[in-house]
């Protein structure tokens, strides 16, 4: 009878305990599909409100892509001389402030003249050229035409700037350099509270940040690794990573490059390929705080 009592006693608490442990999983299910959920919510409402700046920034590297194509096509008209040249490049800079400076170089690489952004100066030769022209004008040696160069995003004369080059058919080659500011700035304005939003490289150097003193062209020595330390330093080189979970916070990306871009550019009916020095990846990272 004993033996019975005991036996029956120990069957009621392995009941329990096997009752207990599956209303512990069920627990702990429901809140890791309850974290999953508020996860998947929150990814969803980063990627409506920063993804419009990533679609932004595919759209500006093509429009100017496409201005320079523009601007090649005009240039090489039978008759475009060099007076029509000045005059036309003026007219399209007073129409678009964010392009700086063009050169137009003959087939040996002389520098015919420049044309620089207002009050706008003209010079039928150029002065001492700065280092990124002369890597820029070795570039365009290597080009054909339709096609186009993209630098990296640069510090030139003091403005983060995007050069560009590309040849003509009668061999001239034109350089020019755009200002990457207002694009920039249109992410630094993206952060708030619980979300900050900033471009890094793909070493995660800061290119635009709310705080202006950590970015690269500042000379602040800041980088994304050493700010988001639990982020591993695999992540910005990976393009098959859009989003990394962390413990506090969720980290989205999106990944523009000037050189493969998600757009094809035209010129009548062929293809025309841009082309860039390595590592010219941008990264738009949003950093958002999870929510209790």
């Amino acid at each position: 009878m004993f033996s019975k009592h005991i036996s029956l006693i120990l069957s009621t608490l392995l009941g329990l305990a096997l009752l207990t442990v599956l209303v512990l999983s069920f627990t702990v299910f429901g809140e890791l599909k309850e974290q999953r959920l508020q996860t998947a919510s929150l990814l969803t409402a980063v990627n409506q409100r920063v993804g419009v700046l990533s679609a932004a920034a595919a759209d500006f590297l093509k429009n100017t892509s496409q201005d320079m194509l523009f601007l090649q096509s005009l240039l090489a008209e039978e008759g475009s001389g060099a007076a029509w040249s000045e005059a036309g490049l003026k007219k399209f800079m007073e129409k678009n402030a964010d392009y700086e400076e063009f050169y137009i170089f003959n087939q040996a690489g002389e520098c015919l003249f420049e044309v620089r952004q207002g009050p706008f100066v003209s010079e039928s030769s150029c002065g001492k050229l700065e280092a990124q022209i002369t890597k820029a004008l070795g570039a365009a040696d290597q080009l054909r035409v339709g096609e186009l160069f993209v630098s990296p995003l640069l510090f030139y004369k003091n403005t983060p700037s995007l050069i560009y080059a590309m040849v003509l058919a009668d061999g001239r080659k034109v350089i020019a350099i755009v200002s990457a500011n207002p694009f920039l700035e249109e992410v630094r304005r993206l952060s708030r509270e619980d979300e900050a939003v900033f471009l890094v490289d793909e070493e995660g150097a800061y290119l635009a940040h709310e705080n202006r003193l950590k970015e690269k062209f500042s000379g602040g020595a800041d980088n994304f690794y050493l700010d988001f330390q639990e982020v591993p330093k695999s992540v910005l080189r990976d393009n098959d990573i859009s989003s990394f979970d962390g413990e506090q916070r969720i980290f989205s990306f999106w990944r523009i490059q000037p050189v493969e871009s998600d757009f094809a550019l035209y010129q009548g009916m062929r293809r025309a390929e841009v082309l860039g020095w390595e590592n010219g990846q941008w990264i738009l990272v949003a950093v958002s705080i999870k929510r209790e």
